[in-house]
């Protein structure tokens, strides 16, 4: 459904590799990393040893640790504000919050150079959940409400009693376009503020 998708780009005035270093300053990943050496590993923790050291990997967070990092201070001293994966090419991430709704977008982007620094094209498209939310809802409700009202001897009193198996989906259908679209729109902002008014990170020269 074209409601529950957006899409949008970012210019940003800084090379690719900078774009993709400010996004993961801010995205809780947990990547296995070395001991030793502090170097990020790829294949999701399957090796055990460090390919440049030769050092023991150490193993993932538990998964309280991980829920308690969600909300910490980010090395950086900025707090995560997503999570997910992210690479120098792309990235797929969902912003983290302190409550439930399962309207809330998957972020999905990729960097691209451009003459002025890097083009962030992004996607957004709501999570799974809420399309099991929105689907299942308005069908349980039309289900139920269509047995009572049309499954009895007696007729309802009010014409307008009819309508209400067919209203129920569209109220399900409107809860979840509003819960989408306020966490599309924080979303949004959140990843402006990233690439658009975030400082040089530290150690990093400015590239426009």
């Amino acid at each position: 459904m074209t409601i529950f998708r957006q899409k949008f780009v970012i210019d940003a005035p800084f090379s690719a590799n900078d774009a993709w270093r400010r996004l993961l300053a801010v995205v809780q990943t947990n990547p296995p990393t070395c001991a030793a050496c502090g170097q990020i590993l790829n294949g999701g923790g399957i090796a055990h040893f460090c390919s440049s050291c030769g050092r023991p990997v150490d193993r993932p967070a538990s998964a309280v640790k991980q829920w308690v990092e969600r909300f910490l201070p980010a090395p950086n001293g900025r707090r995560f504000e997503f999570e997910g994966y992210v690479s120098p090419k792309e990235f797929n991430i969902t912003r983290i919050i302190g409550y439930r709704n399962c309207c809330i977008p998957v972020i999905r982007g990729r960097f691209e150079p451009s003459n002025a620094g890097t083009r962030i094209a992004v996607e957004m498209r709501m999570h799974a959940l809420g399309y099991v939310f929105l689907v299942g809802g308005g069908f349980i409700s039309f289900t139920v409400l269509s047995a009572v009202f049309y499954g009895g001897d007696r007729p309802p009193s009010s014409g307008f009693l009819y309508l209400l198996p067919f209203a129920a989906p569209c109220f399900f259908g409107l809860i979840s376009w509003l819960a989408y679209a306020a966490e599309a729109g924080l979303g949004r902002a959140a990843l402006s503020r990233v690439w658009e008014s975030a400082p040089p990170l530290q150690g990093e020269a400015f590239h426009s």
